[in-house]
């Protein structure tokens, strides 16, 4: 592929040749859930329906498992030419399954001066495509790849953040909607450094692609369980305390042992801590996750799935995954008095976790008639600014609701 974008860009007198990148939304997922076999078949069915709508002398190419590339001329390589790729259901194995993807599309003549600066280029722009979520295209902007240089330095940064001790955890509150008494609260992580501070947001997704997210996670998992005794020495022991973890901490297969090998080491028990997974996150390890949270709740600790209705790929599997609270996304809180159908949606949320016998909590809440609304549609608890923010350990303990 390298040759061919060598090829294109040495002939000035072709017509402008532009580079288009697809990349299959939860590959990976796919490849866990369903085995390598039947996910090398859906590869097989995703060549054919791209050769389908761009066939030779369209330059196609497969670059790694899930990343197509084709090079063409403009008029020809474009996200509307692209369109009909997915646009119908792939068979595979006799299933029909809809799969998406996200576009990257960049110009040749307008990169250069080699097929490296190239390829720089179109994964910068990849990476912004990615950022807006599942099947977005994006078109190239030289501003991704000064991005991309700003996310290197943030990199390095962070290797340095945790011996500088320049991590730190707040707590926000959670609030019983019925009695409005304070339950527990969320750890949240914040990075403060020289340069000031930058958002989870930001860095998390940066350190997950490295092994810093695991160093980072035992920070967090530090500073919560010091907030834990701190609690039970000030009288407030029946508080319980989330924390996030990624999906990346449970690669190590031993992650779970370890945390309930320190509450033993704490006197800490498990029931006081719960751990929250991001729903769209799950599938990417769903096995080795399910495992190790169905070993943790066995101990006793709770599982609470993040972000709720943005992106599980299956209620089957959601059936499966060991947990006992759910939190419903900001997103959909936000919206409630934009209008009926907004409400319908939350509703359906809070009635199929009320029906599965989970406890549903609402986070981002910030007025009192979003409040009002969740009470009176079943919803158990909540979190956001109408409580409080995010405080200081000292505030959190001093904190009565």
């Amino acid at each position: 592929m390298l040759r061919e974008i060598q090829r294109a860009m040495d002939n000035p007198d072709a017509a402008p040749q532009n580079l288009l990148k697809i990349d299959i939304d939860n590959f990976n997922g796919i490849n866990a859930v369903f085995g390598s076999e039947h996910a090398a078949d859906m590869l097989i069915a995703v060549r054919d329906a791209i050769l389908k709508v761009f066939p030779p002398p369209h330059f196609l190419a497969r670059v790694a498992p899930d990343r197509f590339y084709v090079i063409g001329p403009s008029e020809l390589v474009n996200f509307e030419a692209a369109e009909p790729v997915f646009a119908k259901p792939l068979s595979v194995g006799g299933n029909e399954y809809l799969v998406t993807a996200c576009y990257a599309l960049v110009p040749l003549a307008s990169v250069g001066p080699s097929p490296e600066d190239v390829m720089r280029a179109i994964n910068a722009t990849m990476r912004a495509a990615k950022a807006k979520g599942s099947g977005s295209c994006q078109h190239y902007d030289p501003a991704f790849e000064s991005e991309a240089r700003r996310r290197f330095s943030l990199s390095s940064r962070l290797a340095l953040a945790i011996p500088c001790k320049e991590f730190l955890t707040l707590i926000q509150p959670q609030i019983d909607l019925a009695s409005g008494r304070m339950i527990g609260g969320e750890v949240l992580l914040r990075w403060n450094h020289a340069g000031g501070n930058t958002p989870p947001g930001e860095f998390i997704p940066i350190a997950e692609q490295s092994v810093l997210i695991h160093k980072i996670g035992q920070t967090v998992i530090t500073q919560t369980f010091a907030a834990l005794a701190a609690l039970a020495h000030a009288g407030r022991e029946y508080l319980t305390l989330s924390i996030n973890v990624s999906p990346r901490e449970f690669e190590n297969e031993n992650f779970v042992a370890a945390l309930l090998a320190q509450c033993d080491a704490t006197g800490i028990p498990a029931s006081r801590i719960e751990l929250e997974v991001l729903e769209s996150a799950v599938m990417i390890h769903f096995d080795l996750i399910r495992r190790q949270l169905a070993q943790f709740r066995q101990a006793g600790g709770a599982v609470a799935i993040d972000d709720f209705g943005t992106g599980m790929s299956s209620l089957a599997y959601l059936m499966e995954l060991p947990h006992d609270r759910i939190k419903i996304d900001r997103s959909f809180i936000s919206r409630l008095q934009s209008g009926e159908a907004n409400q319908r949606l939350t509703r359906m949320i809070v009635d199929l976790g009320l029906s599965l016998n989970k406890t549903v909590i609402a986070e981002g809440v910030e007025t009192e008639a979003q409040a009002d609304w969740l009470l009176a549609n079943g919803c158990q608890q909540a979190q956001g600014w109408l409580y409080a923010r995010a405080m200081s350990l000292d505030e959190f303990i001093a904190f009565r609701r």
